[in-house]
Formats: C-alpha cells, structure tokens, sequence
C-alpha cells in the first residue's frame, strides 16, 4: 500500500530531517555569514508542523487497517533514510577543500 509507506517514512524521517536541516541553517549563517532570507528554505523545515505526527499515524493506521504490509512501510522508510544520508554526505563532500 504505496499512501501508507509515504506516509510513515516521512514520519520516520522528519525529526532526523528537521535536525539536519537546523543544523544546515545555522552553520549557513554563522560560518559563511548567509541572512536568514537565505537559509528559509532550512528553516522552514527545521521543525515539523504541530499536527504532523498524529495526523501521519492516523493514515498510517488506516492503511494497515486496509491490509497495507508492515514490511514494506519499513523497507521505504529505510530507503528513504538512505537516500537522505546520501544527500547530506553529497553537499559535506562538495564542501570540503
């Protein structure tokens, strides 16, 4: 069930997604003196929205109430995570001398 693996990687992944995204808005200004203008982008997912979670798990139930498979909520979540560190290793590599 494809509705259900999106929505639980997402909810999986925010927290470590929101904390990188922090992390990136903040050594963006401190270190190459960008402007808050120029880190929005990070900002703004720096946190999830209030009602995220409980709304994601709400689909989430549904879903496995539907007959949605567990394993594959966990192998797109997985993914997901993959191709995040895979991302952030990409812009760490491209930064350094």
């Amino acid at each position: 069930m494809i509705v259900i693996s999106k929505d639980l990687r997402l909810l999986v992944n925010f927290a470590a997604w929101g904390a990188n995204c922090s992390r990136m808005s903040r050594a963006l200004r401190d270190r190459y003196g960008l402007t808050n203008e120029a880190t929005a982008f990070f900002d703004l997912f720096a946190a999830p929205p209030g009602e995220f979670e409980s709304q994601a798990m709400t689909v989430v139930a549904g879903g496995l109430a539907r007959g949605g498979e567990p394993r594959l909520v966990k192998r797109t979540a997985r993914l997901l995570q993959g191709f995040e560190k895979l991302y952030w290793d990409t812009l760490r590599a491209a930064t350094r001398p």
